[in-house]
């Protein structure tokens, strides 16, 4: 129903081609402590005017932890949502405000694959304002977390109040940034905090997506982009042509794409 994509790989879906890619622009991979490319996309996107809004994940200023559903109208609003969030923002309902509170026709949304499913299943019901969505960017996905549940964990044993929380990521551990440095957590000390809902989620590549996005570990820079549909294929490439993205080979970084197909079968 979604993709005509001639390749299915029974870990990560349909897809026409998989590529390691980055920003040009090496401001935002030092922004984004990665490859940028969602952001670098919805950039170009809004400045072309390709699309007139995106659906994003900025944070709350007095709780730099949560994630908070906005739609991006210039590309400063883009850059305010630059970096992972690891708990559950509701964008679903920022495609709505965008569409009957702004007025968008031609909207970019971006989002984890319970996200995706959402929009997916309003298309193929044929929702009346699906058709005001022009392309979706899926993130991977291992779950989200608890925020509650998993802010009150960390204050409690690290001594870390919400709002002294400057950044959170997932590396080998999950690290807790402040001002006062990185607090290192095992990975195993917070898998309770989970959302329950995440652990019957089978979708770690966002198979629904236009284009997904994903880390591309052990490259620091880069990110994976799997690109499954013809209009993420377009868009994505536009892009590149025009120095926005460049790309490179996964098969000359085996460890990249076998780790990516190992988490997916994992989930």
């Amino acid at each position: 129903f979604v993709a005509d994509a001639p390749i299915k790989n029974e870990a990560l879906g349909y897809y026409r081609r998989i590529v390691l890619a980055q920003a040009v622009d090496p401001e935002l991979r030092e922004l984004s402590h990665g490859g940028a490319v969602v952001t670098a996309l919805l950039k170009y996107g809004i400045e072309t005017k390709f699309f007139d809004s995106a659906i994003v994940s900025q944070t709350e200023p007095e709780n730099p932890a949560k994630p908070k559903p906005a739609v991006a109208l210039v590309p400063d609003d883009i850059l305010s949502a630059i970096g992972s969030k690891f708990f559950p923002s509701s964008v679903a309902k920022a495609y709505g405000r965008a569409v009957y509170g702004h007025g968008k026709t031609s909207i970019a949304f971006v989002g984890v694959p319970c996200h995706v499913l959402a929009l997916r299943k309003m298309e193929a019901w044929q929702h009346k304002i699906i058709d005001n969505l022009k392309i979706t960017i899926g993130l991977f996905c291992f779950g989200t977390f608890s925020m509650n549940s998993l802010l009150k964990y960390i204050e409690e044993k690290y001594k870390i109040k919400p709002s002294d929380i400057k950044r959170l990521r997932v590396a080998s551990n999950f690290e807790v940034h402040t001002e006062k440095g990185i607090t290192q957590i095992p990975m195993r000390e917070i898998e309770k905090h989970i959302m329950p809902s995440c652990r019957t989620c089978t979708d770690f590549a966002c198979e629904l997506a236009d284009i997904s996005v994903g880390g591309a570990y052990p490259l620091p820079d880069w990110s994976t982009v799997v690109i499954r549909t013809k209009a993420g294929e377009d868009f994505f490439y536009d892009a590149v042509q025009n120095g926005v993205i460049s790309t490179w080979v996964i098969e000359q970084e085996p460890k990249v794409y076998e780790r990516i197909v190992v988490a997916a079968m994992q989930k």
